[in-house]
C-alpha cells in the first residue's frame, strides 16, 4: 500500500534538505546522497569524542583534546561558517586566512547542477543540516582524513582536517582505529572467527529446541489439523494448530515444524476470511527455519493480500518457480499472470543478444538508483533514524514490485523475488561502458563481456560477463533471448552479480 502523504504526515521543516531549491528533486539519487551526508558522512569526527578544540590560523593547525584522554592534531582548512540564519563560504569570510579556504573555492566550482545556485552567492540562507551536507560533499572530493562541524561563539565552523595524528599512551583507541588501516586478518583467523560465530548460533538455537520425544508427540495433532483442512473444517484445524504452537513455546520459529504449522494456519485463516491473521501467519512461515516452498507461500500471500497487492504476489510466485505455480494456481490466477507477462513482454522488442545486454545494463542501473532514492526518502519519516517505519516497508514493497517486473521482462525464470542490495551510484551504468566485447553464440546460449570504467579517475575498472539463453517462457508462446547470469570477471576470483 502506498505510504499516505497527508499534510499532517509531512516531515518537519528541519528534516527537508535545501528547502526551496527548485532544481533538487527528492525522488532523485542526489537527494538520497545528500541525506546520507546530512550528519557529515563517513569522515565526520564525532563531536561526542571531542572534549575541547583549538585552531591556530597562523600555522594552520587544529588540536583537540578527546574524552578518551588522547590528543588529535591535524592540518586545518575551512569550508564555511553558519550563524544560525545563513551559511557563509570560507573564501568570502575576511576573518579567515585566505590560504586556509581552499575547500570552499573547490566546492563552489564543483557543486552538482541541482545545487549550482549556492555556489556563486557568498552567503546562502540554508540550514545547519544543509551546511553539514556540503561538508560531507567536500570530504568526498578532497583528500582529507576527517571533517569536523564545531560550535564556536554561536556559530557553526565547518573544518576539513588532513595529516591527522593521534597522540596517545593507550593502545588501541577508537580514533586510532579510525585513522589507521587495520592489519588484514589471516585466513586462519577468519576461519576461527567464523567457527566461533557458527558455534554460538548453534548453541543458542539448540537451547530452544523441543526435545525429540516431545516433538514426535505433536504428530497426531498435525495429522488432525491436516485432515481438518482437507475436509474444509478450518475451525477444527485452527484448534489443533494452536495446541501445537503452545507446545513449541516462545521460540517456535527456530524449530523444524514451524514453517508448516504457520503455513497451515494461514490457509485456515484464509478459509474463514480472516485475511490480516492469514497474512501474519504466512509472514512467519516464510522466515521459519524450514519454510514451505517459496512459490506456495507467495501464492498463498496473493490470496490473502490487499486487492492492489495480489497481482504482485502472483507474479512473484510465478517468477520463483513457474512449474510449481502452473500446478497450484487456479485458472483465474493463471490468466492474471499470463496477461501481466504479455504486457511486460510488449515493453521490449525481440532483441538480439547485443541489444538485449545494453537494455539490461540500463534497466538494472535505473532500478537500483530508483530503489535507493525510495529508501532515502523513507528515512525522513522515521521517528528514530535506525528504527524502520511504515514508509520503509512501503519503499521496500515498491522496490520489490519493480524488481519482479524487471526480471519478468529481461531474465530467465526461477529467480529471487527481492533484490539483495542497493547502491546510490551503481558501477554498472551505461555511461561507464568503456568497451563492448564480441558476442559469442553457441546454440541457444550467448555470452559477451563488457568493460566498465571505475567510479573515479584513479579507480580500477570492472569486467562483467553476461550470459544469455534462448528461452521458452512458460505460459507464453515462443522463445526469446533472456538474461541467464551476469558474472564479474575482473579479478582472478569471479563472482555472480545476477
Amino acid at each position: 500500500m502506498p505510504y499516505p502523504l497527508n499534510d499532517w504526515q509531512l516531515p518537519p521543516v528541519w528534516r527537508v534538505l535545501f528547502r526551496g531549491l527548485d532544481g533538487l528533486d527528492q525522488a532523485k539519487p542526489l537527494y538520497g546522497r545528500l541525506c546520507a551526508l546530512a550528519e557529515g558522512g563517513p569522515k565526520v569526527l564525532d563531536g561526542e569524542l571531542v572534549k575541547s578544540w583549538n585552531v591556530e590560523q597562523d600555522g594552520g593547525r587544529f588540536t583537540a583534546a578527546l574524552n578518551t584522554g588522547d590528543t588529535l592534531e591535524a592540518r586545518v582548512a575551512f569550508l564555511g561558517t553558519h550563524d544560525g540564519q545563513s551559511f557563509l563560504w570560507a573564501d568570502a569570510n575576511p576573518s579567515l586566512h585566505a590560504e586556509l579556504t581552499s575547500p570552499a573555492t573547490m566546492l563552489r566550482g564543483q557543486l552538482p547542477q541541482e545545487l549550482a545556485l549556492i555556489g556563486p552567492r557568498d552567503a546562502n540562507e540554508i540550514t545547519y543540516r544543509d551546511a553539514i551536507a556540503l561538508l560531507g560533499l567536500a570530504a568526498e572530493h578532497l583528500p582529507c582524513d576527517l571533517v569536523y562541524p564545531a560550535r564556536s561563539n554561536g556559530r557553526l565552523v565547518l573544518m576539513v582536517l588532513s595529516e591527522a595524528q593521534l597522540n596517545t599512551a593507550r593502545e588501541p583507541s577508537f580514533l586510532k582505529r579510525l585513522l589507521t588501516r587495520p592489519r588484514a586478518p589471516t585466513v586462519a583467523e577468519q576461519l576461527a572467527a567464523l567457527r566461533r560465530t557458527v558455534d554460538q548460533a548453534l548453541n543458542q538455537w539448540q537451547q530452544n529446541l523441543l526435545p525429540f520425544d516431545k516433538l514426535c508427540a505433536l504428530e497426531p495433532l498435525a495429522a488432525r489439523a491436516h485432515a481438518a483442512l482437507i475436509a474444509g473444517n478450518a475451525g477444527q484445524a485452527l484448534a489443533a494448530l494452536e495446541q501445537i504452537k503452545a507446545a513449541l513455546g516462545r521460540y517456535a520459529v527456530d524449530q523444524e515444524p514451524t514453517g508448516w504449522v504457520y503455513f497451515a494456519e494461514g490457509i485456515a485463516r484464509l478459509a474463514v476470511g480472516n485475511l490480516p491473521r492469514a497474512r501474519a501467519a504466512f509472514a512467519i512461515a516464510e522466515r521459519a527455519i524450514l519454510p514451505e516452498p517459496k512459490c506456495l507461500i507467495l501464492l498463498a500471500q496473493a490470496r490473502a493480500a490487499e486487492p492492489n497487492e495480489g497481482d504482485h504476489f502472483l507474479k512473484s510466485a510465478y517468477l520463483s518457480a513457474p512449474a510449481v505455480f502452473a500446478a497450484q494456481a487456479n485458472e483465474h490466477e493463471q490468466t492474471q499472470v499470463r496477461a501481466a507477462l504479455a504486457a511486460l513482454a510488449a515493453t521490449r522488442a525481440d532483441l538480439a543478444p547485443e541489444g538485449l545486454v545494453k537494455n539490461v545494463i540500463a534497466a538494472f542501473c535505473d532500478f537500483e538508483r530508483a530503489a535507493f532514492a525510495r529508501h532515502q526518502a523513507a528515512i525522513q519519516f522515521r521517528q528514530e533514524r535506525h528504527v524502520l517505519c511504515e514508509a520503509d516497508e512501503a519503499a521496500k514493497l515498491a522496490s520489490n514490485k519493480a524488481w519482479v517486473d524487471l526480471l519478468l521482462t529481461w531474465a530467465t525464470p526461477g529467480r529471487a523475488t527481492a533484490p539483495s542490495s542497493l547502491s546510490s551510484d551503481p558501477h554498472l551504468a551505461p555511461d561507464r561502458i568503456e568497451w563492448f566485447g564480441e558476442v559469442k553464440t553457441t546454440g541457444a546460449e550467448a555470452t559477451v563481456t563488457v568493460g566498465f570504467r571505475g567510479r573515479f579517475a584513479e579507480a580500477a575498472g570492472r569486467q562483467v560477463c553476461y550470459t544469455l539463453r534462448q528461452t521458452e517462457i512458460p505460459m507464453l508462446e515462443g522463445a526469446m533471448w533472456r538474461l541467464e547470469s551476469a558474472r564479474d570477471v575482473t579479478d582472478a576470483v569471479s563472482y555472480d552479480l545476477i
